[in-house]
């Protein structure tokens, strides 16, 4: 499945670029990680089969729904 690659906004349903199977939802754009400090582009995706949310390289997501 093809899917559009569009700027990222909270909310925004998201899946993992070449990997359809596991949906997130966008809950965080400032993305900067305590304590590690190269981490100012990663993005805050809760999944659907996480547990919390974890920050993602902004690049690596393709949106699915606004």
């Amino acid at each position: 499945m093809k899917h559009e690659v569009l700027s990222l906004g909270l909310g925004d349903l998201v899946i993992m670029k070449n990997c359809d199977d596991t949906l997130g939802i966008v809950v965080d754009l400032e993305g900067a990680i305590p304590h590690r400090p190269n981490s100012r582009n990663r993005v805050g995706i809760l999944w659907s089969d996480g547990d919390g949310v974890d920050y993602e390289p902004g690049a690596w997501l393709e949106v699915v729904s606004e």
